[in-house]
């Protein structure tokens, strides 16, 4: 994911991704969402990125608060140079995709297709569920 965000962020400050299917990916620590953004760092030192991850899914625990996270570095003169933000943010939905979306079209009710088809920049599928035991009939 790291080494495609960049790509994500071409031409622009932020990037926004849809994880469709989250379960346990959603519940990792902030220091593993850190890994990301420090390898973001080895790729490109010079601009700021802004990512937002909405992770949907029927599994995503309902008690998850979106929260931000950066990169904090300890103030030490040393270093030679400032530098660019990288922060994360990260928004839960227990639900569907299609009711996310749906959800969406709701609180802007004069939202074309166009807009709705751009709001996330890249899908990420860590699990789409296929063999899930709910899915089973």
């Amino acid at each position: 994911l790291g080494r495609h965000l960049t790509t994500l962020l071409s031409n622009k400050e932020a990037a926004r991704i849809c994880c469709v299917g989250a379960r346990a990916e959603c519940t990792l620590p902030n220091k593993y969402w850190r890994e990301l953004l420090i390898g973001t760092l080895a790729i490109d030192t010079e601009s700021d990125a802004l990512t937002t991850i909405d992770f949907v899914g029927p599994d995503v625990p309902t008690q998850l608060k979106s929260k931000t996270i950066d990169i904090t570095l300890d103030d030490d003169e040393s270093t030679p140079k400032q530098l660019p933000k990288r922060e994360l943010t990260m928004n839960f939905h227990s639900l569907h995709l299609h009711e996310v979306v749906l959800k969406i079209l709701k609180s802007q009710p004069e939202s074309s297709t166009e807009q709705i088809k751009n709001v996330w920049d890249g899908f990420v599928l860590f699990n789409p569920g296929l063999g899930h035991p709910n899915l089973t009939k």
